[in-house]
């Protein structure tokens, strides 16, 4: 009886994470896609080439792999691009990397870095395990 409750309250709660997850990069991507041109502007004030082309990426990836999870969709390969987006984000924006190895501790402490850390392990274990039981049986 009590696995049954166990088993019933972490299937609710891995739903509950993939689709606060989901709807986070859904969100960010559709934000994304009121001004593709500015989300382009920060992709070349960090350096990266091409910044049109990636910011349209970016958006693609935020939106479809936001819903993907939602849907609980394929999540094993939704959660893989939107982890290597939260990693790169978190290097380059929330660290500031390359820096100082105190400047980036500091950041780290101060910023929203760990928010990064948490939502890529999230996506880590999406890629991992999957969905749950509450999902799309596609």
């Amino acid at each position: 009886m009590q696995d049954c409750i166990f088993r019933d309250i972490m299937n609710y709660a891995r739903f509950a994470t993939r689709m606060i997850t989901g709807l986070m990069f859904l969100v960010l991507g559709l934000n994304k896609l009121v001004d593709p041109q500015g989300t382009a502007g920060l992709l070349s004030q960090l350096g990266f080439p091409l910044t049109t082309v990636l910011a349209w990426g970016l958006i693609v990836v935020e939106i479809v792999g936001g819903a993907m999870l939602l849907a609980g969709y394929k999540t094993k390969i939704a959660a893989v691009p939107l982890f290597i987006v939260l990693f790169v984000a978190t290097l380059l924006v929330q660290l500031g990397i390359p820096g100082s190895v105190t400047d980036v501790f500091s950041q780290f402490l101060s910023g929203g870095a760990w928010l990064h850390l948490l939502g890529m392990a999230v996506l880590y274990d999406f890629a991992a395990n999957g969905p749950g039981e509450l999902s799309l049986k596609i």
